[in-house]
């Protein structure tokens, strides 16, 4: 059988489902597709997480032709690696995608900690870059591989429209900043799925520790800016950490910044290309 260019895969692709690509693997399993693709004398790793409601093959084209833009602009040799985690649940079920982030924390720490111990080169380390809950994935990842395996691999963690809170860096992700030292945020006012969708969901969820209050009266009350909206959306809430970039995606490019947008614009593409290469 001879095949055609096109048809092979260039990349590597780690799966953290169980066989029906929806749940998690409940014994911290992985499974690779295309390993030789990982290099063990590549010292770095980068790795790309997709979002909520995203099912395999989705997120295998994705990350396919989002690779394929980012690849050449790449200064030295890297492996590219496409992570999928379990968050195809359907649209009304974001509650149940939050929980296998954390879920599959152990999963994709597992892989990471493999991939570093059978690397041949010298200081092996990570570039995360993650579009929306895919960047609570990896959130908790970066925890887990520190608090089970005492390892700190991430170096750079790039954020695309992340779907989690944005008060995050100060309440349960405190420490992602400090043991990634190079975060860049993008967020986008013009994203309607975290503007409307998100905030929705997430005021619902505060409310439930809130009964018998009204939310916005809430807010009023004590002056402040609502700090469960998404990162993504507007940017961090409070004192943002001195490793954390921001970035108003909108003023990247030409068009009007939606959730999407991230992974087929090409400007965003070069611009984040641009923070994997700073030293």
């Amino acid at each position: 059988m001879q095949f055609q260019p096109g048809f092979y895969l260039d990349y590597s692709i780690v799966d953290l489902s169980s066989d029906d690509g929806k749940t998690v693997d409940p014994n911290g399993r992985f499974y690779v597709y295309n390993p030789d693709t990982i290099h063990p004398e590549y010292s770095h790793h980068i790795v790309l997480i997709q979002g909520y409601n995203t099912d395999f093959f989705q997120a295998l084209n994705a990350g396919i032709d989002y690779f394929d833009v980012l690849k050449p602009q790449i200064q030295g040799k890297a492996n590219f690696i496409l992570i999928y985690w379990p968050g195809y649940v359907g649209k009304i079920h974001f509650s149940q995608a939050v929980q296998h982030t954390g879920a599959s924390a152990p999963n994709f720490s597992a892989a990471i900690s493999y991939i570093l111990s059978h690397s041949g080169a010298e200081s092996p380390h990570f570039t995360f870059i993650a579009h929306s809950l895919g960047n609570g994935e990896c959130a908790q990842s970066i925890l887990y591989l520190k608090n089970h395996y005492n390892l700190a691999p991430v170096k750079k963690f790039i954020q695309l429209a992340p779907a989690i809170n944005a008060n995050a860096y100060l309440k349960d992700f405190q420490q992602v900043p400090v043991l990634a030292p190079k975060v860049t945020t993008y967020y986008s006012q013009s994203d309607m799925v975290l503007k409307n969708d998100y905030t929705l969901w997430n005021e619902a969820q505060l409310a439930l520790s809130l009964v018998g209050t009204n939310i916005k009266n809430f807010f009023v009350k004590n002056k402040v800016v609502n700090p469960y909206y998404a990162m993504g959306y507007l940017g961090l809430y409070g004192n943002c950490p001195q490793s954390v970039q921001t970035i108003d995606a909108n003023s990247i490019t030409d068009v009007a910044v939606d959730h999407g947008t991230y992974l087929t614009d090409k400007k965003l593409i070069n611009d984040v290309a641009k923070w994997v290469n700073r030293p």
